[in-house]
């Protein structure tokens, strides 16, 4: 495949994405923490600490007992 077809591929795929629309009620978060080793990079001032890790947050209804 040609440079161009392969873009308009992805272009493609891309759409089919957003077709599919949120799929998942919740909320993504990306969190940076510092680990507490004194030694470790992320100690210095300024470092934004180790991540990003993502989190996904949702609330269900609470199941009949």
């Amino acid at each position: 495949m040609t440079l161009q077809e392969l873009e308009q591929h992805r272009r493609a795929l891309y759409q089919q994405l957003q077709d599919v629309g949120d799929f998942r009620p919740g909320t993504i978060s990306a969190n940076y923490r510092r680990c507490g080793k004194s030694g470790c990079a992320c100690a210095q001032s300024g470092h934004p600490g180790h991540g990003p890790q993502y989190l996904w947050n949702t609330t269900q209804a609470d199941l009949p007992r």
